[in-house]
């Protein structure tokens, strides 16, 4: 259709646009580029080179020269508002000739990038909503990060990375991430997000969808044609006989089973079936099948470094744990990723480091002393004071806990840590963060927080998070023992260091239907009790006397009378101490030196 008015239009102008002819002229136009506004487009010949310049009185831009080009390629993209120049016949030519008109609103788009994208754009977010291999999205994120040689700039959907890019080229991590449908979102209108899109791919606009509906007595048959005739709805007079069941998002589903079984090994179920992982015992570079699809970013905050687990989903039983990155029938989203509201996040930032002290704030930060000697009462208040309008901190509580040791379960498909990271690390101290460091992959293609443990020092870090286990065992909030009843909380700001039980009830702590087993000895840890209602949490039920430390969960439980804290992980105890090694018998006053704390954070 030929355009009459330039009123509410977006241009993308070619690389090169024709100024052979073009005289001095002002043409009277509203238009924003670059995020300024202007009020006048002109074309301006000069002795050597034949200039446009964007002005608003008293100033003027020079967008392009016959010479050099555009001066900023944001230049080549104006959206229109009006002006008393918007239906001159000879501007709507000369544009329609040297640019694109671009869409005014991406609702109902289809956009399918190339298979090069130019990163052109970095660390912008764009709320648009929008859907990809039946997974709902709400955001389209460039997301760059400084690297020794570089920066790599990745393009995210909400936190899924699907196409990185290192300066000289890069690569979707899956082809079927390149089509998006998009149905909203405050950016539709948003010119330089259109302008980037119409650049790197193809636009389709919405085709119509026109309904008709068939009725043959009181049978009606509803349906809404695109292409083939397909029956969505059947009716027998109001009531309906039959509905076309949407498809269920596709994504991966990892699970294993033998929980009950004394052999601390499991079979992998569900997408995990035929996935393993290796140590390479020169390097200490641990690869896993699960590296492609665990996309847990290093995420740097002023004087913070975190490890950004996006949200998962699970489904658990007495034998059995699965984790999802989609909702599907059966699952739940997992409580770690549950703000204080009952709203779902996105991810749960995890301090890649054991916290120090900066003053009178925890922080995680490598090449520091990991602070031990501080109550799990002032490890909460040196964490609150980071707070900000944006984030919530805390230190490990028991949600984090739980899913730590499901992911680690799934990923090893083992309960015994020494499977994993042998036994040479039991006499690490880990008094200085950071070790992991230099253990980076870099035989891998894509960005990704890995498993690894260093072949000197031993320290260890899984997906990123350095010394999980090993270098001390960490204080866990958000749970408290009253002798081997347990209550647990949800909400960051509720968590206290109670005297009795009625501070946990009154702070809306929730009593799990299993108590802790009598277990002064440190037994073997023996059953993770399950509460249907709270089955995101996981805490030892049942122990075996077994004292050499190699059935079930091959770590010990240690439990104590009154009212409790709780640490888990090891220090330097040797083989009955793990990752699932807990501890129920400090109380929340104790500062010791081999317990210390990890700062955490969830978005408000």
């Amino acid at each position: 259709m030929a355009v009459t008015d330039l009123t509410n239009t977006i241009w993308l102008f070619n690389d090169t646009v024709d100024l052979e002819d073009a005289e001095l002229i002002d043409f009277g136009l509203n238009f924003k580029s670059n995020n300024v506004t202007y009020d006048t487009f002109s074309f301006s010949p000069g002795r050597t080179s034949t200039f446009i310049y964007y002005s608003v009185s008293p100033s003027r831009t020079q967008a392009y020269s016959t010479s050099a080009g555009w001066a900023n390629t944001s230049y080549k993209v104006i959206s229109i508002t009006g002006g008393y120049d918007a239906t001159n016949s000879h501007l709507i030519s000369w544009l329609t000739n040297n640019a694109t008109l671009l869409p005014s609103d991406l609702t109902g788009y289809t956009w399918t990038g190339n298979s090069t994208l130019t990163m052109s754009l970095t660390d912008d977010i764009f709320n648009i909503n929008f859907t990809n291999n039946d997974v709902n999205y709400s955001s389209f994120r460039f997301v760059t990060s400084p690297v020794p040689d570089g920066s790599l700039i990745f393009l995210n959907y909400d936190f899924t990375t699907v196409y990185q890019d290192y300066g000289v080229g890069g690569f979707w991590f899956d082809d079927f991430y390149k089509t998006i449908n998009i149905t909203g979102g405050s950016d539709v209108t948003n010119s330089t997000l259109i302008a980037w899109l119409e650049e790197n791919g193809t636009l389709t606009a919405p085709q119509p969808q026109p309904s008709a509906s068939i009725s043959i007595g009181n049978l009606s048959l509803a349906k809404s044609f695109i292409g083939d005739i397909e029956v969505s709805k059947i009716f027998l007079g109001n009531v309906k006989l039959y509905e076309k069941q949407a498809p269920q998002p596709t994504g991966w589903t990892f699970g294993v089973s033998g929980l009950t079984n004394s052999n601390p090994a499991l079979t992998r179920t569900d997408d995990a079936v035929g996935k393993t992982w290796s140590k390479n015992s020169s390097t200490g570079l641990i690869s896993t099948d699960f590296d492609e699809d665990f996309n847990f970013e290093e995420v740097v905050d002023g004087n913070n470094t975190f490890i950004r687990i996006p949200k998962m989903y699970y489904k658990r039983t007495t034998d059995t744990i699965q984790l999802s990155d989609h909702s599907q029938t059966g699952f739940e989203v997992h409580s770690l990723f549950v703000d204080e509201s009952g709203n779902e996040m996105n991810y749960f930032d995890v301090g890649k480091y054991k916290a120090y002290m900066n003053g009178s704030k925890l922080e995680s930060k490598a090449n520091k002393t990991a602070y031990g000697s501080i109550s799990i009462t002032n490890g909460r208040t040196y964490a609150r004071a980071n707070n900000t309008s944006s984030y919530q901190y805390l230190i490990d509580d028991i949600r984090l806990v739980s899913f730590i040791w499901m992911l680690w379960m799934v990923v090893f498909a083992t309960r015994n840590t020494e499977d994993v990271m042998g036994t040479s690390w039991y006499s690490y101290s880990g008094a200085t963060t950071g070790n992991t460091d230099s253990l980076v992959n870099n035989n891998l293609t894509y960005p990704r927080s890995i498993c690894a443990q260093d072949p000197t020092t031993h320290s260890f870090k899984f997906f990123g998070i350095e010394d999980i286990v090993g270098a001390g065992r960490e204080w866990v909030d958000g749970i408290a023992f009253n002798n081997l009843d347990i209550y647990v909380a949800y909400k960051p700001s509720t968590y206290i260091s109670p005297s009795k039980v009625s501070n946990l009830t009154d702070a809306g702590y929730i009593k799990l239907s299993y108590a802790q087993v009598n277990n002064s000895s440190g037994y073997t840890i023996k059953t993770m009790g399950l509460d249907n209602d709270n089955a995101a949490i996981m805490y030892p039920s049942e122990a075996t006397t077994d004292t050499n430390y190699n059935t079930y969960y091959c770590d010990a439980q240690y439990t104590g009378s009154g009212i409790k804290a709780f640490c888990f992980g090891a220090y330097s105890f040797y083989a009955h101490e793990g990752l699932f090694c807990c501890s129920s018998n400090g109380d929340f006053s104790t500062a010791n030196g081999t317990v210390r704390l990890r700062l955490c954070r969830q978005p408000i």
